[in-house]
């Protein structure tokens, strides 16, 4: 929490109330002689909590109540393979919130903005599909103020582990087009844990004489359409999948693919 320091002379610090809706106000305030408090006693992702503080000076006189300033909890909701994501309004800044950042974090735990959303807003749907996120989708928001201070609030973090599934194309042309050149799959929420000894995912592909041409246990690595540095001739192909979802699924797919030229 940190708020404008006082004008008024001779002041011993600061008190600050706190609420949520399972307690309603604290019974007793929190107390600090900076403008600058950090509350450890917070359930942040369950709860919202609404601070208030008042200068209270060396007779003991408490002065009014500021504004109230509110974190911000997100919420999410998996719909039709879709995250809905909800959040309440931050409170009572002088000329309201400018616009919200929905942003979803990334493997190296850093966070990209995905959208802008006005400050009347506290729903968004983000129906994407990120091929370089292989854990759940994690999000957060961040309330911007408007006016010439551009102060922000920043809310929890909330994830979201959607159904798993391999999406497999049943057909490919490996002709040097750069259209369609590799047999590659894609997925929804399948872990790809590359290099280690538990791979969670590994695709084979064998010809019509059952010989293992390709093997790979990297999601993103597809096959080309050759084997042994040479062009693997026209016909179908089988591939075998085993992957492991971040839910806990396993999964097996057994199938065809056709090799065109």
């Amino acid at each position: 929490l940190q708020w404008d320091t006082t004008i008024y002379p001779h002041i011993t610090g600061y008190e600050i109330d706190k609420y949520s809706k399972d307690s309603g106000w604290y019974k007793i305030p929190m107390f600090t002689r900076k403008n600058l408090l950090i509350d450890s006693i917070v359930d942040i992702n369950n709860l919202s909590y609404n601070y208030r503080v008042k200068v209270i000076d060396k007779c003991g006189y408490t002065g009014p109540a500021s504004n109230i300033g509110s974190s911000i909890l997100i919420t999410q909701k998996i719909v039709n393979d879709n995250i809905a994501l909800n959040w309440n309004a931050y409170r009572n800044w002088q000329y309201g919130v400018k616009k919200y950042a929905i942003q979803v974090q990334l493997k190296n735990k850093r966070f990209k903005t995905i959208a802008l959303v006005p400050g009347g807003d506290t729903l968004y749907t983000d129906d994407s599909v990120y091929h370089y996120i292989d854990t759940a989708y994690c999000y957060r928001v961040i309330a911007y103020e408007n006016g010439p201070k551009n102060d922000s609030s920043v809310s929890n973090l909330t994830c979201a582990v959607l159904p798993a599934r391999v999406f497999v194309p049943n057909a490919f042309t490996p002709n040097a087009d750069h259209k369609n050149d590799v047999f590659n799959v894609s997925s929804l929420s399948v872990y790809n844990a590359v290099g280690t000894e538990l791979t969670n995912f590994k695709m084979k592909i064998y010809n019509r004489w059952g010989m293992r041409i390709f093997e790979t246990d990297d999601l993103n690595k597809g096959w080309d359409g050759t084997f042994n540095g040479q062009k693997s001739p026209t016909g179908v192909y089988i591939y075998i999948i085993d992957a492991e979802g971040i839910d806990g699924r396993s999964l097996h797919l057994k199938g065809n693919v056709t090799l065109l030229l």
